[in-house]
């Protein structure tokens, strides 16, 4: 079974023996090739299992591949359970283009179909050159995950899958020397020229997410192909992080693997009971997937709203934590897994609005947040936990009301302004799964405005969720509550 890497933190410090070993031998490996014509502009070299043929400059962040190559096997072979002496013995070849056509003359893109950036062939890769040395060496590590893949498991699975784990493992941190795969980048300096966040923000704001049925049913066609990959990449980094539905994710990646869409109906039929809030889940993972967001503290798990049945007419909302629902009941997932989906409040009805009230006041920011273009979320959560918001004078800090703070905004509403979100319930009459449905019949949640006051009316059977309005990696640093009344407002009340 492939391991699809829930947990995204590599274990470095256990490689690091065997990356000095590897690196030591390239010291003495790295040695000019000449599988080229006497007279070739392309130049090739080969260090250990990898062969490099381009026709660029050699600067040192090219010298420094093969120890990247190195580290990033190493890691798929802990994830994925590939004995690593098996998969040093597999040769590699990678083409770095600068002008296609030198390559095309060197009959070293005979057999390989029209690709615009990059295209994995068996034991060899080819790219072209890119804009930033971040997003070429993406460039390379994407396409030697395809490789890694079908080395060790036959294929790539679905196309959806094998270019959102491509893509999952190619978004890398590389300091000091020491590679990180599958990361999330905390800022857009990270990652020059990688441009995933901002095609999906911009589909988001359009409205057009699509839906995961509609992303397992991609092909390999190259029109739209960035925006597929960017939500394959998303739909992996759901799938691989969900605390409900990640077993099922690598149950249906068990090898051996093809290109067919076999792993998408695995994953379907094995969550079809379920799938109603598979797709809620997705759609408000979509909302808050940016820079800096964490998987293991702000995915939401509605099927959980199931088992609470009862909505209580107050609610404490938690300035600090992600979307939070008022139904009565223990919430289990957060109980176990840690996640920031407080429930105890929630279950509406059809066509009867609800008053909905919001009083008390809060911190949204403080210093140290109002940094965040400057610094990364990962060193403000550091200075955050030596110097924490609540212990900060209140002149020092941002109070905000739920109707927010109108000197900054977040997606068209004032920070720290209360939002809700309806998560309507699947039909009575047919199966929690939508495999049958349409994608655009699909029911799909809504965010709507709070303040400190609003009449909502649903409009159908179903439940509420409440946060305020902050990319989620800058609420960590939020302190205080809100006290919510929601309460169904009769005919003479109107």
């Amino acid at each position: 079974m492939l391991n699809t890497g829930i947990n995204t933190a590599i274990r470095i410090g256990a490689s690091l023996g065997v990356l000095l070993v590897l690196c030591m031998m390239h010291a003495d490996r790295i040695q000019a090739q000449t599988p080229l014509a006497p007279n070739s502009p392309l130049k090739a070299w080969t260090a250990g299992q990898w062969t490099f043929i381009t026709d660029q400059p050699i600067d040192k962040e090219i010298q420094s591949w093969p120890t990247v190559l190195d580290q990033a096997l190493v890691q798929w072979c802990q994830k994925w359970n590939i004995p690593i002496a098996d998969a040093k013995q597999w040769p590699l070849t990678i083409h770095w283009m600068g002008d296609r056509k030198l390559f095309e003359q060197a009959g070293l893109l005979d057999g390989t179909p029209p690709f615009d950036d990059g295209f994995q062939l068996a034991d060899k890769i080819f790219f072209v050159e890119q804009p930033s040395e971040y997003y070429r060496r993406h460039l390379l590590l994407h396409e030697a995950t395809h490789w890694v893949m079908y080395r060790a498991f036959g294929g790539g699975g679905s196309p959806w899958f094998m270019e959102g784990m491509a893509e999952t493992e190619a978004t890398h941190r590389l300091s000091n020397g020491i590679l990180q795969l599958a990361v999330i980048p905390s800022d857009p300096a990270e990652v020059p020229h990688w441009g995933r966040f901002k095609r999906l923000r911009s589909a988001v704001d359009a409205g057009e997410v699509p839906s995961l049925k509609q992303i397992l049913r991609y092909g390999n066609e190259r029109e739209n192909r960035m925006d597929r990959y960017v939500w394959s990449w998303a739909a992996c980094v759901y799938f691989r992080n969900h605390p409900k539905y990640s077993d099922a994710f690598r149950q249906a990646a068990s090898d051996p693997l093809d290109y067919s869409l076999k792993l998408s109906n695995k994953l379907e039929s094995i969550l079809k009971e379920q799938w109603h809030f598979v797709e809620a889940d997705w759609w408000l993972f979509a909302q808050d997937f940016d820079f800096g967001f964490d998987p293991s503290k702000y995915l939401v798990s509605t099927e959980s709203l199931l088992s609470l049945a009862y909505p209580a007419n107050r609610l404490e909302v938690q300035t600090n934590l992600n979307w939070q629902t008022n139904l009565n009941g223990q919430n289990n997932i957060n109980d176990q897994n840690n996640l920031n989906e407080q429930s105890r409040a929630g279950g509406v009805k059809k066509g009867i609005p609800v008053s909905i009230e919001a009083s008390g006041d809060f911190i949204v920011a403080s210093p140290l947040a109002q940094q965040s273009a400057q610094q990364s979320a990962q060193q403000l959560a550091q200075q955050s936990a030596q110097q924490p918001a609540t212990q900060l004078p209140n002149d020092q800090a941002w109070h905000s009301s739920a109707n927010g703070i109108t000197i900054r905004y977040h997606r068209h509403f004032p920070l720290g302004k209360l939002l809700g979100c309806f998560i309507p319930k699947p039909s009575a009459n047919s199966p929690a799964s939508t495999q049958s449905q349409p994608a655009s019949t699909v029911p799909t949640p809504a965010i709507f405005p709070v303040g400190k006051n609003t009449l909502f009316t649903p409009p159908s059977d179903g439940w509420l969720l409440f946060k305020i309005n902050e990319p989620t990696k800058d609420l960590f640093d939020n302190s205080g509550t809100l006290e919510i009344s929601v309460r169904p407002v009769s005919n003479q009340q109107r």
